[in-house]
């Protein structure tokens, strides 16, 4: 009983993590030059930071909550 509580837990998280990695756009990033970081915001709001250094451990960045366009939902800037 204890096994498929565990199993089901660990099934769950890892459809989560999918889940949200599909929402996030990561599956359709373009290649990024060495040193580069990417940015999702759930607004569809994403983008790749190229000479600017990483520093999402102590810096929170922000994104205006507005509505992208349609034709830019899919897109990398």
């Amino acid at each position: 009983m204890l096994k498929r509580v565990g199993l089901v837990v660990i099934l769950a998280f890892g459809g989560y993590v999918a889940y949200d990695s599909y929402m996030a756009g990561y599956h359709t990033r373009p290649e990024m030059p060495e040193g580069a970081f990417s940015l999702s915001y759930k607004n569809g709001l994403r983008g790749i930071l190229v000479d600017v250094p990483d520093e999402r451990q102590t810096r929170r960045y922000l994104a205006v909550p507005m509505k992208v366009a349609f034709y830019l939902e899919d897109a990398w800037s």
